[in-house]
């Protein structure tokens, strides 16, 4: 087994492979400025949510079951949901509530008890 960190490393090495080429065409090709805010996020989301979330997500896969982070994949929309009416003042519709219903529901079967005992 590979540590989470040599494996978010390779992730994010394999991704600026793959888009390094088309980055230095655009770079060549046109004319444009680069803004310090726009390279600031570019750090930001190259660090954090990328490099980061994969490090999170590959140590917290190799302490628990695929069965057990299966489950926590479903979350993402809830909080996702709650992150943008927290941050970005979005609107939590009777959908949404409809959704959450359904997602948790749908948590509360997979680990419930098993009725056939296995």
């Amino acid at each position: 087994m590979f540590p989470p960190l040599y494996l978010a490393t390779l992730m994010s090495a394999i991704s600026l492979i793959l888009t390094l080429p088309l980055g230095l065409w655009v770079i060549s090709t046109q004319q444009y400025r680069v803004a310090a805010s726009g390279m600031a996020a570019t750090v930001y989301i190259s660090l954090f949510p990328t490099v980061l979330g994969f490090w999170l997500w590959y140590s917290g896969t190799a302490r628990t079951s695929g069965g057990e982070a299966s489950v926590f994949m479903a979350v993402l929309p809830i909080s996702a949901l709650v992150l943008s009416a927290l941050f970005l003042g979005e609107t939590i519709t009777s959908w949404h509530l409809v959704g959450i219903l359904l997602v948790v529901g749908g948590i509360a079967i997979s680990v419930g008890p098993n009725p056939a005992g296995k």
